[in-house]
């Protein structure tokens, strides 16, 4: 393999690997860890936030009920996410419109409030942060991969029916076939 073909492989798995590693998020305030893209949901880009099933435990979900006043969720009912320093992160919707009902229940951090690391990255991502949670925004959400996945599922059941009765024309016809000529 030529130096220049291996070089290229070489910046082609650097490439996969940035795709694939994984991100964990920071206060912006203490830095200190308050989730990470394993337990991703989505990305609001309305809300300006990004959506984690779950937080680490320096993550403290307040019990006051507020109605937002955000276009994006007008209405909805929420709680206060805070980080241990006391800084607020972003909020928890206990009551949502229907565009917002896959993140009911679920931990809505503010990307204002948070920084990113992505692992094997080698160093805190200040200036590409905003980069970052930009390019994260793009990201599908579970519940439309879901829905993709389950799109493809009935696809190929049609598909397998249509084989099948294919199969048994052909099993059928063929059998027409060798009764007449005996």
């Amino acid at each position: 393999m030529s130096d220049e073909a291996a070089s290229d492989t070489a910046h082609e798995d650097e490439a996969e690997a940035e795709v694939d590693a994984p991100v964990v998020f920071l206060c912006k305030e203490c830095n200190v860890v308050v989730g990470d893209t394993f337990a991703w949901v989505a990305a609001m880009e309305s809300l300006g936030a990004i959506t984690l099933r779950c937080a680490s435990s320096s993550v403290l979900i307040g019990d006051v009920f507020a109605t937002s006043k955000r276009r994006a969720a007008r209405g909805s009912t929420y709680v206060t996410v805070k980080c241990q320093c006391g800084a607020t992160l972003g909020r928890v919707y206990r009551t949502t419109t229907p565009e917002l009902d896959p993140i009911r229940g679920m931990i809505t951090f503010d990307i204002s409030a948070i920084n990113s690391y992505q692992l094997g990255g080698g160093s805190t991502m200040a200036k590409e942060s905003e980069e970052m949670m930009e390019a994260l925004l793009d990201l599908p959400t579970a519940s439309s991969l879901q829905s993709d996945v389950l799109k493809l599922k009935n696809m190929i059941l049609v598909l397998n029916d249509r084989i099948g009765d294919l199969e048994d024309s052909k099993a059928q016809s063929g059998g027409k076939r060798k009764k007449r000529a005996a």
